[in-house]
């Protein structure tokens, strides 16, 4: 896959949200948006959120890496580092 931005890759993961039934999440998302707390997600929700990025992006993500992941550019952050690995 091409080189994409943190920007390209957030109005990424917005439509991958929005598509999961999340339409309360909308571009321009802060970056600092936590998870659980700002869009509500519980671990459920984050795993299938996970598999849809993985089949979105056609990358696998270490479920281990997602222990620290709170924030919307913790997500995007992983993202980009699954693209490049």
């Amino acid at each position: 896959m091409t080189h994409l931005s943190q920007e390209e890759i957030a109005d990424q993961l917005v439509t991958i949200l929005r598509s999961l039934g999340f339409s309360w999440v909308t571009r321009g998302i802060s970056p600092d948006a936590d998870i659980y707390e700002d869009l509500g997600f519980d671990s459920f929700d984050l795993y299938d959120v996970l598999l849809s990025i993985e089949e979105h992006f056609n990358i696998i993500i270490d479920e281990m890496r997602l222990v620290d992941v709170r924030t919307v550019g913790a997500v995007v952050s992983l993202i980009e580092l699954s693209l490049s690995d």
